[in-house]
């Protein structure tokens, strides 16, 4: 966990924009840079492994980014008028708690003022997940959310039987404010929202995006390279959501979404920033408006391992997409991909050694101060993905901690799909006698593969010499 006052941050981050203001006029040509393909665009497709590079070992991450992004947002070849993340037979959407999210009896897109954890087994999601708050734009409306995830998390036999979620592994979140009209400059589209009547207009904010690169490709240097099982977490943002904290930034023609024109002057509402108006039922769809602002830029916190070429990398790269030159920002204004060049990437977190957990702050990289202004907005300065996902390596020799067990924590989505999977969990004998929790990860896992998975409460016993796990006993129907 990351944890920084407000006062020691401004500043670190006063000298810091001194220091790369002085270095900047000295060498304004980044000594970082990352280059993008334009197969990306012109041939969509998921990346199948993140090479390391010797000199930029970080810019592999966020071409994989980038990559997996095109493809997500590209127009479906069955059903152009999706795209391909929208399409219910490769990426289902994430039901209420309890339903099964892989039937497929969605009717149309469902959305939520919040991704919760599913722990929480709430009827509806109403506000953003780790603070229990809503968010409102500068109209006053709330922030909604949808969630998807790559159909090979239906099957929670196979990746229970697993000790790492498997290659191609895809979760997205995304974030929508309401249009009053239709705005070409946000990927739009209608859906129901929550209880209530009719369809609404919505504007794309936020693109929160969970990939599993697969292993190193067989005759590579390195065959038993694991990949990154701790998965790949990265985040889009739309351009007119919100300035920086603590820089001054040229407010869109239409003002910040998210941030009122006297708050965007930096430090003048700084109290007030990031700091939620509603939480509980008595929150509606409309509200006070929240002031929003980004604590750190591209997610890197000054003074962080490798900070230049974290920032760099990701300037470098949104440059080339997105930039006045850019791929996506001369492409046509019809081209149904132009729509994306409102959009840059805010930063990619993952693991130096998958072998090490991701507690330890010294083994992540990337962009260690990762947060979406419109997702974890309470939370910018002080978490990132890993302070809720936890991951913990395999112990190859006693196989203790089973990554994909329910209770490992990395994904809260894969819990409920299991919930929704498990109508009426049972208690099943197992053929070992357990005796610690880390045993259960693989005995419990062993024992339910026969009675549809393991139940996503993880629950297990030992009593009079003989041990029982919490199972499915059948998925459901």
């Amino acid at each position: 966990m990351i944890r920084i006052s407000v006062a020691t941050f401004l500043l670190s981050a006063a000298s810091l924009l001194f220091s790369l203001n002085a270095q900047a006029a000295k060498d304004p040509v980044p000594e970082f840079i990352c280059p993008i393909s334009s197969t990306w665009l012109d041939q969509p497709s998921l990346p199948t492994y993140v090479p390391v590079w010797k000199k930029n070992a970080f810019c592999p991450f966020y071409q994989a980014s980038w990559q997996s992004f095109l493809y997500l947002t590209s127009p479906n070849a069955e059903d152009p008028s999706k795209r391909n993340f929208q399409t219910q037979a490769e990426f289902p959407e994430l039901e209420q708690s309890g339903n099964n999210s892989c039937d497929n009896t969605v009717d149309g897109p469902t959305v939520f003022t919040r991704a919760t954890k599913p722990t929480e087994n709430l009827p509806l999601r109403d506000t953003q997940a780790g603070s229990g708050a809503i968010i409102y734009d500068q109209n006053g409306n709330a922030v909604f959310y949808n969630v998807r995830f790559s159909r090979n998390l239906c099957d929670i036999v196979a990746i229970q039987s697993q000790p790492n979620f498997p290659a191609g592994t895809i979760e997205i979140k995304t974030a929508w404010k309401q249009l009053a009209t239709p705005d070409p400059d946000y990927f739009m589209m209608t859906a129901n929202i929550d209880d209530h009547v009719g369809e609404k207009l919505l504007g794309l904010v936020g693109f929160h995006l969970v990939f599993r690169p697969g292993e190193h490709p067989a005759g590579s240097a390195d065959p038993t390279d694991p990949g990154h099982p701790e998965f790949v977490w990265a985040s889009f943002e739309h351009k007119y959501n919100d300035p920086s904290c603590f820089e001054k930034e040229q407010a869109p023609p239409g003002g910040w979404s998210f941030t009122s024109a006297e708050c965007a002057d930096p430090l003048k509402c700084l109290s007030q920033m990031n700091q939620q108006t509603c939480y509980g039922s008595e929150c509606g769809i409309t509200g006070t408006p929240t002031e929003v602002c980004r604590f750190y830029k591209d997610g890197t916190i000054p003074l962080q391992l490798k900070e230049k070429e974290n920032q760099e990398d990701i300037q470098t790269i949104n440059e080339a997409m997105v930039g006045p030159e850019g791929l996506l920002t001369t492409l046509s204004p019809d081209n149904p991909m132009h729509v994306w060049s409102n959009y840059h990437i805010i930063g990619a977190l993952w693991l130096s050694k998958p072998d090490l957990p991701s507690s330890d702050i010294d083994n992540q990289r990337g962009s260690i101060g990762l947060a979406s202004s419109v997702m974890e907005t309470t939370f910018q300065d002080s978490k990132n993905c890993f302070a809720c996902h936890q991951y913990e390596p395999q112990d190859a020799l006693a196989f203790s901690v089973h990554n994909t067990s329910p209770q490992a924590g990395l994904s809260h989505i894969f819990d409920d799909i299991i919930a929704g999977q498990c109508p009426h969990p049972v208690y099943v004998a197992a053929e070992e006698v357990i005796l610690s929790n880390d045993a259960a990860q693989t005995a419990c896992a062993n024992t339910c593969s026969l009675f549809g998975g393991w139940a996503a409460d993880g629950g297990w016993y030992t009593e009079n010499g003989k041990s029982r796990c919490n199972c499915c006993r059948g998925l459901k129907e």
